[in-house]
């Protein structure tokens, strides 16, 4: 797994294929997305819960 940072925030990739993206909140907290992509045919990589589209961690 490797992160690219981006204007966005900084890409998650695994095995050169975009998992989702960190990023800042407006109240300085660090939060992670899925990419909708990966969530069409990828996996969750939190072994606690299922993934959700809209979800944010």
């Amino acid at each position: 797994m490797r992160l690219a940072n981006t204007a966005r925030g900084l890409e998650v990739l695994l095995a050169g294929r975009l998992v989702g993206r960190l990023a800042r909140t407006p109240r300085g907290l660090v939060a992670f997305q899925y990419d909708r992509d990966w969530l069409a045919d990828g996996y969750s990589i939190n072994r606690r819960k299922a993934h959700a589209a809209d979800l944010v961690w």
